[in-house]
């Protein structure tokens, strides 16, 4: 609980599966604060990836953790980048002794909006449509008669763009039905006109394209143990920025980011069987 003074960088990776395969692409170092006096690492962030979006306009998207939040994510998004990362909790008491899901953790909860469509036979059936710690709910009664969240699958998504530019995406969710699954589409990040939705919600403090606990999600979000294990070893190599001043630090981050990649390099060429200009062989 002692308070310390530091450099706060953030740095933009790339890795597959082979060993020291990462690059580093991008960094930023935090200089803006928010109000509480704190680096923001959200704006440094977001500046690293729309200037690597313009570079490398194939990107899709990024895997960070919850700093980035909320609008963030809506402002990522209309630049054509998804973000991979799981939704701040309601409540999370104790956090700092047992982590992200630690015992008493509550997920943030809300409705988005109200479905009905009519069977063959009967009267019209309605279905309610929540997000509960990112992932598609809705609900329904179990065998004791008590009523339940159920998960709702995203099958698939549709995207485009505004005549502004803009990306807009949408995802195709299966509700599951007694008179056959309906089948629905909503906005991901902006807002949804429609007169059964919930207006004016901030939609990127519970909707994320990819949904925790789904494969893909898992997938994608098991892939950022490379950033921590990253961030380990610049702190076990450079204990501390020798320099004063944020441009004379530049260089000592400019560095890490060389040596590694210089490594990435020597064994992507040992993997092909190709000599390495680096040993003179």
């Amino acid at each position: 609980h002692e308070q310390v003074w530091g450099s706060k960088v953030v740095y933009a990776t790339v890795c597959c599966a082979d060993y020291q395969s990462r690059l580093v692409l991008d960094y930023e170092q935090v200089l803006s604060v928010t109000n509480d006096g704190i680096g923001d690492e959200a704006a440094a962030t977001i500046d690293s990836a729309t200037r690597l979006k313009e570079e490398l306009p194939g990107i899709r998207g990024i895997i960070v953790d919850s700093i980035i939040r909320g609008k963030h994510l809506a402002q990522l998004a209309d630049r054509g980048i998804l973000v991979t990362n799981y939704p701040t909790a309601l409540k999370n008491p104790q956090r700092s002794k047992h982590g992200r899901f630690a015992p008493g953790r509550v997920e943030k909860s809300t409705p988005l909006r109200t479905f009905t469509h009519k069977p063959r036979r009967g009267k019209n059936c309605t279905h309610k449509l929540i997000v509960e710690g990112g992932v598609f709910k809705q609900p329904a009664f179990d065998e004791t008669g008590n009523e339940v969240l159920t998960t709702c699958p995203t099958t698939g998504f549709q995207s485009r763009r505004n005549p502004s530019g803009a990306h807009r995406y949408y995802l195709n969710i299966t509700m599951p039905c007694q008179h056959g699954d309906l089948k629905v589409t909503i906005p991901l990040y902006h807002e949804d006109r429609d007169k059964f939705a919930i207006q004016g919600l901030n939609r990127g403090e519970y909707l994320r394209f990819y949904q925790p606990g789904n494969t893909q999600f898992d997938t994608l979000y098991g892939r950022r143990n490379d950033s921590e294990s990253f961030h380990n070893q610049v702190k076990r190599n450079l204990t501390r920025l020798p320099a004063y001043r944020s441009r004379r630090q530049v260089l000592f981050i400019l560095g890490t980011a060389l040596v590694n990649n210089a490594a990435t390099r020597a064994f992507d060429l040992q993997r092909q069987g190709k000599p390495n200009p680096l040993d003179g062989t």
